[in-house]
């Protein structure tokens, strides 16, 4: 009895918050799987050709994390050269094309610590 509460279990209240909050933790669980692709990336502990995998996944996720970013920015998308002057003019579409242009390039390590 000493793990629950009155409401239910204690973890309960993380659940309900992830729930409610859905963009913001699919944003932290990208940048948690970033940081854990780019540590094996650095540290190859599965070998050198696992190792360039993780690199890709680690921009990818980068990526999804900037694209993400630029949903919650922008206002509902149109086709028109203000909206995309206005995407252009924010640094989370600027990080997701730099992850995008990188992601098929030979694997170097300065590109993941900058993104």
């Amino acid at each position: 009895m000493a793990d629950t509460t009155p409401n239910g279990p204690q973890g309960a209240g993380a659940v309900q918050f992830m729930m409610t909050n859905k963009l913001d933790t699919a944003m932290w669980l990208s940048r948690l799987f970033t940081v854990y692709c780019s540590a094996l990336f650095v540290l190859p502990l599965l070998g050198l050709h696992e190792a360039a995998s993780f690199y890709q996944r680690a921009l990818l996720a980068n990526a999804l994390t900037s694209a993400l970013r630029l949903h919650q920015r922008l206002p509902h998308f149109q086709l028109s050269r203000a909206f995309l002057a206005q995407a252009l003019l924010e640094d989370s579409c600027h990080y997701l094309l730099y992850s995008l242009i990188f992601v098929n390039s030979y694997p170097v390590t300065s590109i993941l610590f900058m993104s």
